[in-house]
């Protein structure tokens, strides 16, 4: 990881929320449905304000309506309350390393060990597979050179990253061996190890 600076984060949920809305079939409707809840148009998430404290809890609200960020319940559970964020650059060696958060589909993905570069080279074996088979059309997005929003990983102390949202990408960038920088916000704490998808 190089050039790191400082990041908050409502800057870290308004990437989340941009990513799943648009990248995830599944997570695109969950989103749509938090946002309709409370009333919010799609501009909430496509143009944030991130100076506007009620926009802020507004995109928090939707976050913890289907991924239980606030409650720090389902995804978060155990999630710190007290996170150190930074916006980094990754670079491939850092893919050797990284791991998926621990989930049933990316443990089989990854035969068990969570590495998201196990998951690139196991992909093949995966080809008829219905939860992965978007990662081939991110694939050749990347080759293609479009870009995606950052990835959002944890990090206990100065361990290897876990990822928390981005696992499709993060694996599409290890099969195309992609040779350039990737964003990603980095979540640190003493008490990461608590969150119980590290």
């Amino acid at each position: 990881m190089i050039n790191p600076v400082p990041a908050d984060e409502n800057e870290m949920i308004a990437a989340f929320l941009r990513a799943e809305v648009d990248l995830s079939s599944h997570w695109s409707d969950c989103v749509k449905k938090g946002l309709a809840a409370i009333g919010a148009a799609r501009s909430l998430i496509d143009e944030p304000n991130l100076k506007d404290p009620a926009e802020n809890c507004s995109r928090r609200d939707v976050l913890d309506s289907y991924r239980g960020y606030k409650g720090r319940q389902g995804q978060f559970a155990g999630f710190p309350a007290e996170v150190t964020w930074r916006l980094v650059d990754l670079e491939p060696e850092d893919f050797r390393t990284m791991q998926y958060m621990d989930h049933p589909n990316w443990n089989q993905l990854s035969s068990g060990n969570r590495l998201v570069s196990e998951g690139a080279r196991n992909l093949p074996r995966f080809a008829s597979d219905q939860r992965f088979q978007h990662i081939i059309a991110i694939a050749e997005a990347i080759r293609a050179g479009e870009r995606f929003e950052p990835l959002i990983a944890a990090q206990h102390h100065e361990g290897h990253l876990v990822l928390i949202e981005g696992h499709s990408r993060a694996t599409a960038y290890a099969l195309v061996s992609f040779t350039g920088r990737v964003k990603a916000f980095v979540g640190s704490s003493p008490s990461m190890y608590k969150w119980e998808r590290y």
